[in-house]
């Protein structure tokens, strides 16, 4: 009975050695055999990539587009707009989905649409070299095709849509009152209706051409003022100059523009530059007013034909391009500078200049879904639309249907914007 417990004993031991090496090698290779998962694996997801902070979720939005992600590696062709290279820009734009899947961080191709700036130092010399006047930078790594790429979003500007006093500006001064009649004469009449969007002809994003119909409103005749917004950013004099929100950005480099607020009083009928959506949107509520839809933009310039300029479908010299035989080379043109350059209902400068802002989010493929009756754009985006070209751009760029958009915190040399109002609240 002793040499059983004895052989009994030895061989438990044994048995336990084997099976806790066992189970040892079996935890091994379960873990080699699934692999090390990191935390900070960048993978796509299932509704759309999420931004990696609070500030790029409320620059751009982080709701999930309906169109599916794109994965950040994908590296493709950019069909549908600029990709900064520079790693301060590629964390402010690269976070934030779009109507067709978000921007890839690392494409390399060419740029469909658009010029790439490889660095800061290249869209710094992007937006103070014209370049359809000469030469193109050589380190600009694409042609003009499709628009003006924004500079860095280093001088952006918080938004801040706290409403102030109003009060009539001025179009020939600062210092002159205007009355309200003054005022209302600026406006003008689009009725109500329906009216032909977009183009079969032109770019894929202005496909496919559909009827809008639109309630009445008016809009500005001329793009909102140097002067006009000074009297706004003024009446913020509790602050000092350099906290006031909604400063335009200065351009020192370009004597034409000059630095703010002393352009207001050296140009003070050139159209305000150097302002982002939002500090559009709050001078915009600032007069009781607000952006255009880019519906609302489109009919104005175009009006019920199918017109390629405001004026028709001839190429003239009635706008303000980058053309040297518009009488402004290189440089902005006082509102109201071509009258022949007038609109089917008589808005004028909605051709070159300035691109314009509008309320609408963009995205390429809203023509197919558009909402047919007082459209209001996609509900959320990464750009914001920019209508009617510039003084940088060639006149095929500012037609009445070409469209090109913008980061909304972005402030350029080439972008202002003008008002509308509902037209029953101006009869009340």
């Amino acid at each position: 009975m002793n040499t059983i417990k004895r052989w009994l004993h030895r061989k438990s031991k044994r048995l336990f050695v084997i099976l806790f090496v066992l189970g040892i090698t079996l935890c091994f290779l379960t873990t080699v055999a699934r692999g090390p998962v990191s935390r900070d694996t960048v993978a796509a997801v299932a509704r759309g990539p999420v931004p990696r902070d609070a500030a790029s979720a409320e620059a751009f939005g982080s709701t999930p587009v309906a169109r599916g992600p794109v994965p950040r590696s994908t590296v493709a062709a950019v069909a549908r707009g600029p990709v900064p290279r520079d790693a301060a820009s590629a964390e402010v734009f690269g976070s934030t989905p779009v109507a067709r899947g978000p921007v890839p961080r690392n494409t390399v191709a060419p740029v469909a649409r658009g010029p790439v700036p490889r660095d800061a130092a290249s869209a710094e010399a992007f937006d103070s070299t014209p370049v359809a006047r000469g030469p193109v930078p050589r380190n600009t790594v694409a042609a003009v095709a499709r628009g003006p790429v924004p500079r860095d979003a280093a001088s952006a500007e918080a938004f801040d849509s706290t409403p102030v006093a109003r009060g009539p500006v001025p179009r020939d001064g600062l210092s002159d009152a205007r009355d309200d009649v003054g005022a209302e004469e600026n406006l003008i009449l689009i009725p109500a209706g329906t009216f032909t969007m977009g183009s079969e002809r032109r770019a894929a994003d202005e496909k496919p051409v559909h009827k809008i119909y639109l309630d009445a409103y008016y809009i500005s005749k001329y793009e909102v003022t140097n002067a006009e917004y000074y009297e706004f950013w003024a009446s913020r004099h509790a602050l000092p100059v350099a906290m006031r929100p909604h400063t335009p950005e200065n351009f020192a480099h370009l004597p034409h523009i000059g630095t703010w607020p002393e352009r207001a009083k050296q140009f003070p009928n050139h159209p305000v530059v150097g302002v982002s959506w939002h500090d559009a949107k709050a001078y915009a509520a600032w007069q009781g007013m607000r952006l255009p839809t880019e519906a609302e933009w489109e009919k104005a310039a175009r009006g019920y034909t199918d017109r390629t300029w405001p004026w028709g479908n001839a190429m003239e010299p009635y706008a303000n391009t980058s053309a040297a035989d518009d009488g402004y080379e290189n440089q902005l043109a006082p509102v109201g500078s071509f009258p022949k350059g007038k609109s089917y209902y008589g808005v004028l400068d909605m051709a070159g200049n300035v691109w314009e802002w509008t309320s609408d989010w963009y995205s390429d493929v809203y023509y197919f879904r558009s909402a047919r009756r007082n459209p209001l754009g996609p509900d959320v985006g990464s750009w914001r639309v920019i209508r009617g070209g510039s003084w940088i751009d060639a006149l095929p760029r500012c037609s009445t249907t070409f469209r090109f958009y913008l980061y909304p915190r972005l402030k350029t040399s080439f972008v202002g914007f003008r008002l509308v109002k509902a037209a029953e609240k101006r009869e009340q």
